[in-house]
């Protein structure tokens, strides 16, 4: 008989949290390529609409358990971001085109997500 109920869902948690820091570590990735090519001058602002730098940043995530309560409850926490949230892409090919305020960054993001990890893996929001 494997682990019970609990210890699935918390192994799931910190699935979570691992992911979680694999983006985050990813959007560091990309934000100091994307400094070196601003410093270097090879950031292309020549089209119709320059390119404006933008960096991408992920929440980071922790498990919070509490040992001493009974079955030992596991809580997954990142922090409140107040406002509304757009979607700008998902990761079966979903891309919103419509909005009044589309945006490359989270296509190059993600682009570049799949291009670092050797198409093992893809960011979206």
């Amino acid at each position: 008989q494997g682990p019970g109920r609990g210890q699935r869902l918390r192994d799931m948690l910190e699935g979570d949290v691992k992911v979680q820091g694999e983006a985050k570590a990813l959007a560091d990735q990309y934000n100091k390529e994307l400094r070196a090519l601003l410093k270097a001058g090879r950031f292309d602002r020549r089209s119709p609409q320059p390119m404006k730098f933008k960096c991408v940043d992920m929440l980071e995530a922790s498990l919070v358990t509490f040992i001493h309560r009974p079955n030992k409850p596991t809580y997954f926490m990142e922090s409140y971001i107040e406002g509304h949230f757009s979607k700008y892409n998902g990761n079966a090919g979903y891309v919103d085109r419509a909005s009044p305020r589309l945006r490359a960054t989270p296509q190059a993001f993600s682009h570049f997500t799949f291009c670092r990890t050797g198409g093992e893996k893809i960011v979206v929001d």
